[in-house]
């Protein structure tokens, strides 16, 4: 749904694209934020609206974004710190669970 880099400190998507090259040396994790199944029937959800957006850095525990299921919306937390590096799914668009 979204990606972060981080090493430094960064999180990420499956193409992550980072705005700056990490210095010599340091090696960058990178990490994905997925949609989370918030219900056991739930197959997807809708990204209500982004509550963090590109560069923006985020902490383990940060609400990053907000999904619209079958049943109710929730915020969804990062588990990971690091700046978002880019968002593949936007606004009012859905994502499969775990995509």
């Amino acid at each position: 749904v979204a990606g972060l880099p981080f090493g430094g400190f960064a999180r990420s998507s499956a193409d992550l694209v980072v705005r700056r090259a990490p210095p010599p040396g340091m090696e960058v994790k990178q990490s994905t934020i997925t949609m989370p199944a918030l219900s056991s029937t739930m197959t997807e959800g809708k990204i209500s609206s982004w509550l963090m957006g590109v560069g923006d850095k985020v902490d383990a525990g940060d609400m990053v974004l907000v999904v619209e299921s079958d049943k109710a919306d929730m915020d969804v937390e990062s588990y990971e710190e690091g700046y978002i590096a880019k968002i593949l799914v936007g606004e009012g668009e859905t994502a499969d669970v775990g995509a």
